[in-house]
């Protein structure tokens, strides 16, 4: 008699993940969640047959740099080279009404002295006027020996002051206090906050951040009087440059060369010429000369620009059972002059599945949730006090996440609020994944 053959048991399901891919959706491009088995896409492969990871490399600067032969743009010494100073403004809002430099332009080794294009100046430390000279103790000579007359006028550095129906106008065509995002739903997150057992309400202040680079701005203009140029600029952005410096010295761009060897630091701070790369090329346009202007290190904190802060008010609203039923935020951003940068709050749908994951045991729920951003305008005064504004341009932090830090931590401070409001035991557990930014 045949025997049956014995029927083999079904293989155990593949172990499962969870992956992020682009998918089109609505005819928008978004990242969505799908689930692969575990074993699938692509691997590594054994450490021991990869081509570059898992060996030792030397970095193409690494010799250059650790033997000091490494030539910046701070290093340059050309033949008949001139040094550029910078006059600031002392006043946080000030009209230039009259500038004497005859005394300046008679001590020996001063080239050529160059006002600013602004005669109203709305921050302290706004550039007033340059100088070249034949040495840089020679040029900061030459800027003590500048008299100028400000008309000094109304300014305003607090954020609660600016936003005050008498507070002065700190750029005429623009109010301080302008609305430049908002998400959600206003009256559905208010019924939201009506159903939650526990509210927390808290205000945060995030101060500015200098990305104190080694190197400060500035660049070397070489400008002869004929037809091109070199400049040699300390910049992340080498093809921002030979555009901007070609309409300051009436060249065309072709005719521009921008060098930058090696860079002391930039992180999302160094793109174009700037203010003292403009001043720069006009102080050699005018004296045919190459111009080193390099900002001074409290000119650097003054004049280069900052990371803005902000001022955030947070609203939070949970259940018992530790469910997150609501969230509201306000957003300031305390870009000065400028328009500031700060990322959203991880309080819409799309936010929470980009920065954080909220969740209490097993709770998924997304919140009912509300965000509004706002730029604030004001002055800045000379004093490093924290509730003072950046400078005239904002400068993005090179690490978008980096950004988002502040963020995440004021969120971190309300659920730590909304914990201890909840009656009974449990936690609310989070977790910060970095899923593209």
């Amino acid at each position: 008699m045949q025997q049956q053959p014995q029927a083999q048991p079904s293989p155990s399901p593949k172990p499962k993940k969870k992956i992020r891919v682009p998918r089109v959706v609505n005819g928008v491009e978004q990242m969505v969640e799908i689930e692969v088995d575990e074993d699938s896409g692509p691997g590594w492969g054994p450490n021991d047959k990869h081509t570059l990871l898992n060996h030792r490399m030397t970095r193409v600067d690494g010799p250059l740099k650790v033997t000091g032969a490494a030539r910046y743009t701070y290093d340059q010494r050309l033949p008949g080279m001139l040094y550029g100073r910078i006059l600031r403004c002392p006043h946080a809002h000030a009209r230039v009404t009259k500038i004497d430099t005859e005394a300046a332009l008679k001590i020996p080794g001063v080239q050529a002295i160059i006002e600013a294009p602004l005669t109203e100046l709305r921050f302290a430390g706004a550039p007033v006027a340059a100088v070249a000279a034949t040495t840089p103790e020679i040029a900061g000579d030459a800027l003590r020996a500048i008299k100028v007359n400000y008309e000094v006028l109304p300014h305003v550095v607090h954020a609660e002051a600016a936003i005050r129906a008498d507070a002065p106008k700190v750029v005429a065509e623009d109010s301080n206090l302008q609305e430049k995002a908002k998400n959600g739903d206003p009256q559905k997150t208010e019924a939201a906050f009506a159903t939650a057992d526990a509210i927390v309400e808290a205000e945060y202040i995030s101060p500015r951040i200098h990305h104190a680079c080694l190197e400060t701005h500035g660049m070397v203009v070489d400008y002869r009087g004929g037809d091109s140029a070199t400049i040699y600029a300390s910049t992340q952005g080498t093809f921002t440059i030979p555009g901007d410096a070609a309409k300051e010295l009436g060249l065309e761009q072709s005719k521009v060369v921008s060098s930058v060897e090696h860079m002391g630091g930039g992180f999302g701070s160094k793109f174009g010429i700037g203010t003292e790369g403009m001043l720069a090329c006009r102080l050699s346009k005018q004296t045919n000369s190459p111009v080193k202007l390099m900002l001074t290190r409290y000119d650097e904190f003054v004049m280069a620009g900052n990371r803005s802060g902000s001022w955030q008010k947070l609203k939070a609203g949970v259940k018992n059972d530790g469910t997150i039923v609501a969230l509201q935020a306000r957003q300031y951003r305390l870009g000065g002059l400028g328009q500031g940068s700060q990322a959203g709050q991880p309080l819409s749908t799309a936010w929470v599945t980009r920065i954080v994951k909220f969740t209490r045991c097993t709770q998924t729920k997304t919140p009912r949730s509300l965000c509004a951003r706002r730029a604030f305008h004001r002055h800045r005064l000379r004093s490093n006090h924290s509730s003072t504004n950046s400078p005239t341009r904002s400068r993005w932090i090179r690490w978008r996440f980096a950004r988002r830090t502040c963020v995440t931590r004021f969120i971190t401070a309300s659920w730590t609020a909304l914990q201890k409001r909840l009656d009974g035991p449990g936690e609310i557990r989070w977790q910060v994944v970095i899923l593209g930014h």
